[in-house]
């Protein structure tokens, strides 16, 4: 016996959201628009559908998912279909969708089991919805031949055919998975003409039937325009797992962090350059290059964090072709590096080690010149002076030491 099915309604298109490709499709992490982009792994685990499917494959009573999806889309649906199937062990199926939701939903129920007990109808663009909601909206279904989800309305609404504001207290928002006892359903729909925005009020309207309204309280948005995709997108980035299962299923990080760290001996005769600013003192410090701690531990810092070697690998000590080189000038090249590696950098840090000169006059100053260099706000810029307390390879103004970290992300997908 199938004890739930949910009909995933996937058939729509992404013209609102100014998607030239159906939006149930879009990830933040998507490529590109092609066949092969859409059905990439990633995309596929962190997609507005891949989110949603996810949340019903983890409900324990759901047995099976159907997809309704458009003509255009069967091939990448069917990708979908495998990938979730095999990770969850589940019947994951695709069946063709009709010109309307209603004849979708109709073409859905085709797929459904005689035996099944509960059929969950959901919008393929509402990601938002969790498994625990999904578990309860069915066992209410169990309960009383019906569950459809209401929230509160709470914004203001306007009457525009009555010219009139509406008593929103006794207005409610209809969202999905509405959840329906599978004869309940199949018999509205056998008997039903004509089309109906949603299967509350298709089931009411044919069958008579009052029907069970389940109060809400998570977020259940559904993704329309432009604005919510990009919240999608967030939302996406900021889980700590899309998966309850995360050894079928490992996000690819959006970010990484790197470390770096140099030291540069202070001598006589050489200007002392930190973070591309001169700072006024009789030592400096010696280098191949302009031997700038700040900017070099920036640089290894940016550079572990793309995987790559550090500097010395890059621009050895032992070609002139780097000798003097200003720190401006290598950190350009890294940021090559890490552009060529699709990332860029957003946040960096670094504490600066030195017994002499004293470096908080020139702190804002040297921020500044690190943001510039990095094209970052300044606010995303850290930067921190302190001394060794007479210990170490610092102590007696021997050194200058600087340790850094950086942040980089994924530079925005190019979609197409």
């Amino acid at each position: 016996m199938t004890r739930a099915t949910a009909i995933i309604l996937s058939a729509g298109s992404g013209e609102r959201c100014g998607l030239t490709y159906n939006k149930v499709f879009y990830s933040p992490y998507l490529y590109g628009a092609s066949a092969e982009a859409l059905c990439d792994t990633t995309a596929l685990r962190t997609s507005v559908l891949g989110v949603a499917m996810t949340a019903f494959l983890n409900a324990d009573a759901v047995d099976k998912v159907v997809m309704v999806a458009a003509g255009s889309d069967l091939s990448v649906a069917e990708t979908y279909a495998n990938y979730y199937s095999s990770a969850f062990q589940k019947d994951v199926i695709v069946v063709e969708g009709g010109a309307t939701r209603t004849e979708s939903v109709r073409r859905g129920l085709t797929a459904v089991d005689s035996d099944c007990e509960t059929v969950c109808v959901h919008d393929g663009a509402r990601p938002y919805i969790d498994s625990d909601t999904i578990s309860d909206l069915i066992s209410q279904t169990i309960r009383y031949g019906s569950a459809v989800p209401i929230q509160l309305c709470p914004d203001s609404v306007y009457n525009i055919s009555e010219s009139q504001m509406e008593d929103r207290s006794v207005l409610r928002m209809v969202s999905t998975p509405q959840c329906f006892a599978s004869r309940l359903l199949t018999e509205a729909y056998s008997r039903s003409q004509g089309d109906y925005p949603d299967d509350s009020s298709l089931v009411a309207d044919v069958t008579g039937t009052k029907l069970h309204y389940a109060p809400i309280d998570i977020r259940n948005t559904k993704v329309t325009y432009p604005c919510d995709i990009t919240d999608f997108a967030y939302y996406v980035t900021a889980r700590q797992g899309i998966f309850d299962r995360p050894t079928r299923c490992n996000m690819r990080a959006v970010s990484h962090c790197g470390i770096g760290y140099d030291v540069h001996r202070l001598t006589e005769g050489r200007p002392l350059m930190l973070a591309g600013v001169r700072i006024p003192y009789e030592l400096g410090l010696l280098g191949h290059s302009d031997a700038d701690v700040v900017l070099h531990a920036i640089a290894d810092a940016m550079l572990s964090a793309v995987g790559e070697r550090d500097i010395g690998y890059h621009f050895p000590d032992n070609d002139d072709a780097y000798l003097g080189m200003a720190g401006a000038v290598l950190i350009s090249a890294v940021l090559d590096i890490l552009d060529s590696h699709q990332y860029h950098v957003v946040n960096v840090a670094a504490t600066i080690v030195t017994q002499a000169p004293k470096l908080s006059p020139y702190i804002e100053t040297m921020r500044a010149s690190v943001a510039h260099l990095l094209n970052i706000p300044i606010d995303n810029v850290g930067l921190a002076a302190t001394t060794s307390e007479g210990l170490g390879i610092t102590d007696g103004n021997r050194a200058i030491a600087c340790m850094a970290t950086a942040t980089v992300e994924q530079k925005e997908p190019q979609r197409g």
